[in-house]
């Protein structure tokens, strides 16, 4: 069952359609939702990219930006290792272990799923 309080859109075959504005994505966020909590997750990120010392993920931080942009907070972070943007950098452990961290330090209860398939994690 879909939430309600997302964004979302199914085409008539069945297949999920973007559920913004921004073409080839699939991010799912909440409108409306407290951008205060979007940049608290950000920070939080690359305090911890900096910590670990990870590199942070681009098209995560991008995402975060456009959100924090649009007034919006991401409910769904999908970040799939055969996307074009991560087919040649792939996550690894230490990636998602940062991100990971960066939820539970800023306390961010938006996001319903984290979705990592196609990734060098295990």
């Amino acid at each position: 069952e879909m939430d309600q309080s997302a964004i979302s859109a199914e085409s008539e075959g069945g297949e999920r359609a973007p559920q913004t504005s921004f073409e080839d994505e699939e991010d799912e966020v909440m409108v409306g939702a407290n951008t205060e909590d979007a940049q608290r997750l950000k920070d939080s990120y690359v305090s911890q990219c900096m910590t670990l010392n990870v590199p942070p993920v681009g098209p995560l931080l991008e995402m975060m930006e456009r959100c924090i942009e649009q007034g919006e907070s991401p409910a769904i972070i999908e970040l799939k290792g055969n996307s074009r943007e991560l087919f040649h950098k792939r996550l690894e452990n230490h990636d998602v272990q940062a991100m990971v961290a960066a939820l539970q330090a800023s306390q961010h209860s938006l996001i319903t799923a984290l979705v990592f398939s196609w990734n060098n994690i295990s």
